[in-house]
């Protein structure tokens, strides 16, 4: 996948504006490289990004020594935490992904990577550690003929740097392994590389700088088939006016450290199609919404990891109309905030959510500040810490249908508001420490034939933290409970009454049912014919005072004459 940088402001459509002199074809990553580039035609690409970019790459991203190809080595390895391929991930971003030869840097020591097939390579990058003493300062990079190594470029006194040091030579033999021979470092007891590079081309060797976006405009549809990657600025911006319809696609978006990921300012309609949005890193904002379009979008989001410390995934600063459907889960650290519903709107946002809203570690899952309309379809979830799944500050319309969940010592709905309308189904589920799903001072219920309340029983003496987890005690109401058949009136084998009943009723098949009968919800099929008696008598003669043993001692005038002529014969 070729990296197309941009190296000024302007339309997708024009070529000037790329490193490459053409237009990005759907195999290729796209970077913003600092400029502004409006996506003003529906395409393809694999990747749009406005990340750091340094180099495309020949290798590709190693996940072990041999995979996904090719062969990763090294002369030494401090430990099983500092492996070769890890200097062939990819990533230049994690420095703590790394080569680190032996201890006591017994130099000279060498890096290596075998491709699978040989390839002329013209060039490459050094990136250290986030060690820095660790960098080599003197190297050659060699290639192996079979029988030599070759030297196709030396470098001497010019340390690696913390961002990749890019070196070219001249090239033209395709060959299978190359190394990086290292015979000096800064460091006197450790050498380390961070990231190795190797480049077929020069457009490959093409650095790009972090920031720059893009503006989706109106009526376009737009398509990653990789991913989408944001920095720590704005990525995406969408305008779109009253009656346009723009759409942007990708399985994945990776949403970084600050900025608004996709800033959307528009009043028609947008739509998100990405199967799942991850945050790295602290204070990220995924979706900010500041005006009155209807925003669709079409995926889950979660944290990346449990170091996310802050940000919004979603935030709706206007009237505006939001359609989710997925999930949305955040299980990491308590200043980040899965919905938030600034306040101070002008209007009413509207907002639909088919798919389970967890919240943990003490973050709220969804922050009501300005009245709203909130509709939930599935699992509210609160889990851990001091999280509330709904945090209602304000009066709201809340409805939700599906089960609301306490964990840990969190509560899923808070709302104190005497003035709220809040809807609920259940079931509602007490944590092991007592805590209720529904803080409320006021709420309705939608009776179901699924709604229950589950407690906690008080076998451990009322501890606020038990260390034996209470057994569960299941509270039915009359609905669903009371009013159930008797087994002997459901299908054998059938559970219900949340599976605490089981049906005994046997029900023939209609086979064995005569034609035109009711039975079960169909009729009887079976057809009585004269052969069909017939052959059910004889198969009874053994039968004792069946119909079929008597009709076998019934007389005929050959038995009865039988019979005489015995009797005659006796006197």
């Amino acid at each position: 996948m070729p990296a197309i940088i941009a190296i000024a402001n302007g339309n997708f459509s024009n070529p000037a504006i790329w490193h490459t002199g053409t237009i990005p074809q759907p195999g290729d990553t796209v970077i913003a490289n600092g400029f502004t580039v409006t996506l003003n035609q529906s395409a393809t690409v694999a990747t749009l990004s406005n990340k750091t970019f340094f180099g495309l790459t020949a290798i590709p991203k190693m996940t072990g020594y041999t995979t996904p190809s090719g062969i990763a080595s090294a002369q030494n390895e401090y430990s099983a935490d500092y492996q070769a391929w890890e200097a062939f991930d990819g990533d230049w971003t994690d420095g703590f992904k790394h080569w680190i030869g032996r201890q006591g840097r017994v130099l000279p020591e060498w890096l290596q990577y075998e491709f699978a097939s040989p390839k002329v390579i013209i060039g490459y990058s050094l990136q250290t550690t986030v060690y820095d003493g660790n960098r080599a300062t003197d190297w050659q990079f060699q290639a192996w003929n079979g029988t030599d190594w070759v030297v196709l470029d030396t470098n001497v006194g010019s340390p690696s740097q913390v961002t990749p040091y890019v070196r070219m030579f001249t090239n033209t033999v395709a060959y299978s392994r190359y190394r990086i021979f290292i015979t000096n470092s800064l460091n006197s007891s450790y050498i380390g590389i961070g990231e190795l590079r190797m480049f077929e081309n020069l457009l490959d060797a093409q650095n790009a700088v972090a920031g720059g976006n893009f503006i989706l405009a109106p009526n376009v549809n737009f398509t990653c088939t990789v991913s989408i990657e944001g920095s720590n600025v704005n990525l995406l911006n969408w305008t779109g006016g009253a009656g346009t319809t723009s759409t942007i696609t990708s399985p994945i978006l990776h949403a970084s450290t600050g900025g608004n990921t996709f800033q959307i300012n528009g009043t028609g309609t947008l739509n998100i199609n990405i199967a799942l949005t991850t945050t790295q890193g602290g204070n990220p904002i995924i979706y900010n919404i500041v005006n009155t379009g209807t925003i669709n979008i079409v995926g889950s989001i979660i944290p990346w990891t449990s170091s996310n410390t802050g940000g919004t995934m979603v935030i709706v600063a206007a009237a505006a109309t939001v359609n989710i459907t997925g999930d949305i889960t955040q299980i990491s650290q308590a200043a980040m905030l899965p919905i938030t519903v600034n306040s101070g709107i002008i209007g009413i946002p509207t907002l639909t959510m088919t798919g389970n809203l967890t919240a943990g570690i003490g973050a709220y899952g969804f922050t009501i500040n300005s009245y709203c309309i909130f509709r939930l379809t599935g699992a509210l979830i609160a889990i851990s810490g001091q999280g509330i799944g709904i945090y209602m500050s304000t009066t709201c319309f809340v409805e939700i249908v599906g089960p609301i969940s306490s964990t840990g010592s969190v509560v899923g709905i808070y709302s104190l508001s005497y003035s709220s309308t809040l809807l609920v189904t259940g079931p509602f589920i007490f944590s092991p420490y007592g805590y209720n799903p529904v803080w409320a001072v006021r709420y309705f219920l939608i009776p179901t034939t699924t709604t229950y309340i589950e407690f906690r029983d008080n076998s451990t003496g009322g501890l606020g933290f038990p260390a034996a987890v209470p057994p569960t005690k299941r509270f039915i109401p009359p609905s669903a409970s009371s009013d159930s058949p008797n087994p002997a009136d459901v299908r054998l084998g059938v559970l219900y009454a949340f599976a605490t009943l089981t049906g005994t009723l046997n029900i023939p098949h209609p086979n064995q049912v005569t034609y035109g009968v009711a039975v079960d919800n169909t009729f009887g099929n079976a057809v009585l014919t004269a052969a069909s008696v017939w052959d059910y008598l004889v198969s009874n003669i053994t039968v004792e005072n069946s119909i079929g043993m008597r009709l076998k001692n019934v007389s005929t005038p050959q038995t009865t004459g039988e019979q005489l002529e015995a009797f005659l014969r006796l006197e």
